[in-house]
């Protein structure tokens, strides 16, 4: 299944939004939020102001895009012998405590959560792709307040671990030093994708979540 929507500023329109439905919490933009996936947006207007413009830059009118891709958490690994204890019969049950679903024990006259047979749970992997193309268009990064719950260097009870960030900026956007201070900010990250005028070099890096970044 494919999903499309259209939202931010149309063009030419005095900032008119072309869809003034999606949720937004401080300058994030929920576009989806169900069960498979969780997808958000951070506009990125460009701010010239004191910026010298280099060969990359855009028309100041025109608007960039940083989306946040949360994937669901991971459920722990079904331990069958703790099924066992609890009076459990192989069959259908397990793929349904699996499935998150609780059932009835088959000697005993309990009810078997899920919790009780499956191991802890993992956070779902987090992917940033960052279309920044120029350096004015960073500035808008630097004070995005949505941004703030995924950066490592901030003890937060929400915090979030990113572990992929695809970049679809000039290397001389990465390069800099304020975008690679910007980037040590999410700490050790499993895995990155760069890219350079639209041709994508994948750098392979060790992923301790192992989670495949492509």
């Amino acid at each position: 299944m494919v999903h499309t929507r259209c939202f931010g500023p149309a063009p030419k329109s005095d900032g008119v939004l072309l869809d003034d439905n999606p949720e937004k919490v401080n300058d994030q933009i929920k576009l989806i939020d169900d069960e498979v996936v969780k997808i958000s947006a951070i506009l990125l207007r460009p701010e010239t102001n004191g910026l010298q413009e280099d060969e990359f830059a855009i028309k100041s009118s025109d608007i960039s895009v940083l989306y946040i891709c949360e994937l669901p958490e991971i459920r722990g690994k079904f331990d069958p012998e703790k099924a066992k204890a609890l009076g459990l019969k192989p069959g259908p049950k397990y793929r349904e405590l699996q499935e998150g679903i609780s059932v009835n024990s088959d000697l005993k006259d309990i009810m078997i959560q899920p919790d009780d047979v499956l191991g802890p749970s993992v956070p779902g992997p987090i992917v940033l792709l960052v279309d920044c193309p120029t350096l004015s268009h960073f500035q808008e990064i630097l004070f995005a307040k949505s941004l703030k719950n995924y950066y490592a260097d901030i003890a937060e009870e929400n915090h979030k671990i990113v572990n992929c960030v695809i970049h679809l900026s000039p290397s001389l956007v990465v390069s800099s030093s304020d975008y690679q201070k910007w980037m040590s900010r999410f700490g050790d990250l499993h895995g990155y994708v760069k890219s350079k005028c639209m041709r994508y070099r994948l750098q392979q890096v060790t992923s301790q979540g192992k989670y495949p970044c492509w």
